[in-house]
């Protein structure tokens, strides 16, 4: 009796061992947050080789940050790469800023960009400020074709987003001639 129970337990244990050889097994560590005080943030589909995020199949949360509360200028985000996604995914990257200040010269181009067909869920945390100072910059810039969500983190409104353009441009939305895509409002404080 003894002997039998030993066998199913083996025959047990080698089964499941064997199962779980043929099982992938994915490790999403979270990346560290972003922080625009080092200058320019892109986030897009491009190769491991350039320690940068490949979305193309699978796209954790971004998360964006600024370590100065004074921020400099020539710091920018922007978001693209569209085209290489996976058109079954809602969103093509989801970014939470949080507690983001951002202050984008005249030749910096926009404080915010979401470029070249991109869905973007925008999650806004604390308080955040997208600043375009010169021409016809847009504070977020939303190219045609790309697309933002924008809602706060605990969906109470305390969340909030400060988003000023140039003289000829959006504080959310298109700059100078340019139009903008679409953007969807669902809950957050935009000024």
């Amino acid at each position: 009796m003894m002997q039998k129970k030993k066998r199913t337990s083996l025959v047990v244990y080698l089964a499941a061992l064997t199962t779980s050889l043929y099982i992938p097994f994915t490790v999403n560590a979270a990346a560290p947050p972003l922080d625009t005080s080092s200058g320019i943030v892109h986030i897009e589909d491009y190769d491991a080789a350039n320690k940068t995020y490949d979305c193309r199949t699978r796209c954790e949360e971004h998360v964006i940050t600024s370590s100065n509360t004074d921020p400099a200028q020539n710091q920018t985000i922007v978001i693209s790469g569209g085209p290489l996604t996976n058109a079954a995914r809602e969103y093509d990257h989801i970014v939470t800023l949080r507690n983001v200040h951002i202050k984008a010269g005249e030749t910096d181009g926009p404080a915010l960009s979401i470029r070249n067909k991109t869905k973007v869920k925008l999650i806004l945390e604390g308080v955040n400020t997208l600043e375009s100072t010169g021409g016809s910059n847009a504070g977020l810039f939303v190219e045609v074709g790309s697309s933002v969500v924008i809602e706060c983190k605990n969906k109470d409104d305390a969340d909030s987003l400060t988003a000023t353009g140039g003289t000829g441009g959006a504080g959310i939305g298109g700059q100078g001639s340019e139009p903008q895509g679409s953007i969807t409002i669902k809950s957050g404080t935009i000024n």
